[in-house]
């Protein structure tokens, strides 16, 4: 007995020690980039320490998204930064005891403009200002505010200057690389299927708002890129424009890359004759898991998305999981991209999980 325990006991210590040790050096890094924060700021009330930070300074109140980013640890611009709207207003999350519909509209009196409201969850996504978030949090029905960090789009490089431009020389001319590599070409041809009977639900981050984009739908569906009314929709049997389901909230600053239309043109490539439908991934996590169901309650057969967030758990499923969960349960084929988010340390593949 007293072997035993002395054996158990040396275990527990061993095991204590393992955990104590950083496992990887990014672990290391990403614990030195918010130590400043930890260190100024500790986590007081129901705002988080970045919000804390933000909201108790006068100056971080009204600096820019770039200077607020720096002040909390966080990149400036791109994934894992902050959402801001044109006001320098942040996308927050707001933990609810209830979200009846005076406590709603209490939350608006203290300044919220709500994006989303998840009811499985009871959160609430709103664009709030750093100077309105003490009210916010004096709430009582409030439990907890965090911010909203921008995802990650797998695929497209915000760097990248090439547009994919619509045809003039005849109807679906430019046919992506994937129709032959998949042999969806050949699937086509042999069993004589195109995707009519099925609906195609899409989740990226915007559906034909960019304003910097080469194109828009109306070119495309001229073009024959994407299916809707006129000659190419004639000749390929589906003059059935793609169905918005929800679109990307205008006052971000981020993300209207006009990727879904991208995706929604990939699929009328392989599948034209399905029916297409799009839904807003970047409006934050809950809504994003919120369009999943709105999908499949559209009719999607099929629905596919290239984004993910950083606040998605690694070891338990969060709201977009459970939502895929639903709809796989009901019958609904999902596919989502994986991507490759490795990191390579000295030779080492330090992120391969």
């Amino acid at each position: 007995m007293k072997q035993w325990f002395t054996s158990r006991k040396w275990l527990v210590i061993v095991l204590v020690g393992v955990m104590c040790l950083p496992n990887t050096s990014y672990a290391a890094q990403s614990s030195q980039s918010f130590a400043s924060t930890s260190r100024r700021v500790k986590p007081t009330g129901k705002l988080s320490p970045r919000l804390t930070t933000l909201a108790s300074s006068t100056r971080l109140r009204v600096a820019s998204s770039e200077v607020q980013a720096r002040a909390v640890g966080l990149p400036a611009k791109g994934p894992g930064s902050l959402l801001n709207d044109s006001q320098g207003r942040l996308l927050v999350y707001i933990s609810m005891q209830d979200i009846s519909r005076a406590n709603l509209v209490a939350l608006q009196r203290a300044g919220a403009q709500i994006v989303n409201v998840s009811a499985r969850y009871k959160v609430v996504t709103a664009f709030i200002s750093p100077a309105n978030m003490g009210a916010l949090a004096a709430n009582g029905a409030v439990r907890e505010v965090s911010e909203g960090l921008a995802p990650v789009v797998q695929g497209y490089d915000p760097h990248s200057n090439s547009q994919r431009a619509s045809s003039t020389a005849g109807c679906n001319a430019i046919v992506s690389e994937g129709d032959a590599q998949l042999r969806a070409n050949l699937a086509r041809s042999t069993y004589n299927v195109d995707g009519s009977g099925i609906k195609v639900g899409l989740l990226s981050d915007s559906f034909d708002q960019s304003t910097s984009a080469a194109t828009h739908e109306n070119d495309d569906i001229a073009a024959g890129e994407l299916p809707g009314p006129g000659t190419c929709g004639t000749s390929t049997g589906n003059i059935t424009a793609t169905e918005i389901i929800s679109t990307q909230v205008n006052q971000l600053t981020i993300g209207q890359s006009d990727e879904g239309r991208a995706m929604a043109q990939i699929v009328y490539d392989l599948a034209p004759g399905a029916q297409l439908g799009f839904a807003s991934a970047f409006n934050g996590l809950y809504e994003f898991a919120d369009n999943i169901h709105a999908l499949r309650d559209w009719g999607a057969n099929i629905i596919a998305d290239d984004v993910y967030y950083y606040e998605e758990p690694l070891f338990q499923d969060g709201p977009v999981s459970v939502a895929i969960s639903d709809v796989v349960g009901s019958g609904v084929m999902y596919y989502t991209s994986a991507g490759n988010s490795n990191a390579d340390l000295n030779g080492l593949h330090v992120a391969s999980y």
